[in-house]
Formats: C-alpha cells, structure tokens, sequence
C-alpha cells in the first residue's frame, strides 16, 4: 500500500493549526500530513504532485477531480456514516478513527470504528523529558502510577539530578542503592530477569530501579546496550509499559528516545519554552531522527502541573495512584485530550 499524503485546509486556520498536531501525533508512519491556508495553495500541490493526495477540508468548494489524483474528505456539520464525510464537532481521537478507516489506513475495511471507544494501547515505552529539568519528575510519578494501575509498570529516572532512591523520596546525600547501574553491567547475563527481580523496589504502585550511582554509568552504555536493555525488561521481565525520566541530554540521549513508543516533550511558557522545543527538534534533524519528532508531544507546564510538582513530598505514592484527578489527567493525556497536548508547532 501505498503512504497517503493528507492535505488539510479548513476556514479557521487556528483549528487546523490544532487537529494537524494532534494527526500527526498519532504517528501514523503511512499518513503524511500538510496544512494549506489557501486554496490556490491547495492547487498547487494538487498540480506539482505525481502521488495522490487527499484532502480534508470543511469547505464544500472543494471538490474531487480523480483526473488529477485528488480525493476529498470532507469535514460534516452532522454526524455521518458516509464514507466521504467525518462528523467534524467530535473529540479530535474520533477525527482520528474515522479518518484511518476512510482511507483503509489502520482498521479493517468495512467495520465502522466505535467511536465511543479508544483503542489505542497503553503497553510500550513512554520517556518523559524536560529540558530545562522542571516538572518532569511529578508526570514520570503519575504516569507511572496510572500504567501500574493497568499492568505492570517500572520507572526508571535516568536524569542526572534524580529524587526518587530505594522507592522513595530520600536526602541526595544518600548512597544510591543497586538498580540501574548493576543491571545495565549484567545484559550478557542468562539470569538478567533473576537479577532484575531482586534488583527492584516498590514504587506506589509500580516498580523502580534505583538511578544510577554514577550519571557516567549512563554515559558508559551505547544506542545498543539500552536497547537490549529495554527489549528484555520487557520480554524477559515482564513489564507491560516502562516510564523513563529524563532531564539533560548525554550522548546517548536521543538514541534513548528513540527507543521509546511516546515521547512527552515538557514545555514551560513563553519564548524560551518555544525556542527549546525548536531547538530539540533541530537536535533531531541534525541526528537525521525525524521520526522522533512525530513521536514527540509538547506538555505546557501549567500551574496545574507545578502545583501537583510541590504536592510530591506530601503524598504517599499509593495515594498519588488513587487520586482522582491526576489519573485522569494522564488519562487524557494518553488519550490526546488534554489541552495543548500536541505535536511539535508547526510556526509556518
């Protein structure tokens, strides 16, 4: 099958500004995704390229010409089974679905998606960065408390400033116990699964392995030692999804994220908060890891978010998995519903 070029052109720019980050979130690899602010912007893809584009818009002028390898879907006022038309007043998740099956891109054709559920899966890797180091330590805690609540889950801080040792918030004078550091020594070793269960510590309800002695033990492994690392915490050991923490970047760092099946990018306000964002995903092209960006959410770091940051050394880990409104703040958050969650900004 053939990858899809996906040309989105509605009336308010700032929405399609929105439902663009929010597609080309779902990383779908066969959907490749453009936003034209005109309409002779629309034609003039339409005539410069030889593959067949479609094209999602909410303005019925827009019409099909199969002659010129242009498919249109277009964005109803009402909710539909047509195929041609997607109920445009819906969450964005729903956008999604109905999208895929439009174009046979993920579900199987012929069965209308449920839309009133989310499929999407909540096992694999999910790297939470900050590049200034702030706030990514309370979302790695309620990400990992929420994915403990659905299975079994390990944290894993590999920033270099980490607070959590031993399952717990502890003085940064105290020694670091084994964890990360004498596992990542022991991948040739049969008995790796053994090791890794004696090796980790309760985490409210998840699993850790205390950070590393030594921030150059990280430093010490390459692209392929974390990847087989990764590979058999979860073949071996069992761990349906892995939450890792990181905050500065090594050598190694976006090889790591890479690994990853989601990537939460955290964003503070404002003009610096943008030009880090700009600047990892220039880190990104210079590393020819494109793929990574598409992976990449942008989390504003809200008030909200550094008030539950402070809450940290007052709450119990299992009352943290408890609590009604992070979980469901993560829960939105996976699902792509949380406000301004969303892919890298396109300024253009």
């Amino acid at each position: 099958m053939e990858d899809i070029i996906l040309v989105l052109y509605v009336r308010d720019v700032e929405y399609g500004k929105r439902l663009l980050r929010f597609l080309a979130g779902k990383k779908n690899p066969r959907l490749h995704l453009e936003l034209a602010t005109e309409q002779k912007s629309v034609e003039y893809r339409v005539g410069t390229e030889r593959q067949e584009l479609v094209i999602l818009t909410d303005q019925t002028e827009v019409k099909e010409q199969k002659e010129k390898k242009r498919r249109v879907l277009y964005l109803a006022n009402r909710q539909d089974r047509e195929e041609g038309k997607i109920f445009q007043f819906q969450k964005a998740e729903n956008i999604y679905r109905e999208l895929v099956w439009q174009l046979k891109l993920d579900y199987e054709y012929g069965k209308s998606p449920d839309l009133q559920t989310v499929c999407e899966t909540e096992e694999g890797v999910y790297l939470v960065m900050a590049p200034d180091g702030g706030s990514s330590t309370v979302l790695s805690a309620m990400l990992s408390q929420y994915l403990g609540n659905k299975g079994k889950c390990l944290y894993l801080c590999m920033s270099g400033f980490p607070v959590y040792n031993n399952g717990e918030l502890v003085s940064g004078r105290e020694p670091c116990g084994e964890g990360i550091s004498e596992l990542l020594f022991a991948l040739g070793q049969k008995r790796f699964a053994e090791k890794e269960s004696a090796l980790h510590q309760p985490f409210g309800q998840a699993w850790m392995l205390s950070p590393a002695v030594h921030y150059k033990d990280v430093l010490d492994c390459g692209a392929e030692d974390w990847s087989v690392f990764l590979r058999r915490l979860r073949e071996e050991c069992g761990y349906n999804s892995i939450v890792i923490e990181m905050g500065l970047l090594y050598e190694h760092t976006l090889d790591i994220m890479a690994l990853a099946d989601r990537v939460f990018l955290l964003q503070e306000n404002g003009v610096q908060g943008r030009i880090r964002r700009e600047v990892y995903e220039r880190y990104c092209i210079l590393e020819k890891k494109e793929a990574l960006i598409q992976k990449t959410r942008a989390v504003p770091v809200t008030s909200k978010l550094s008030d539950w940051e402070q809450e940290l050394e007052l709450e119990d880990l299992k009352q943290l998995a408890n609590h009604s409104q992070k979980m469901a703040y993560v829960e939105r958050l996976l699902k792509g519903e949380e406000e301004n969650v969303c892919i890298l900004e396109d300024d253009g």
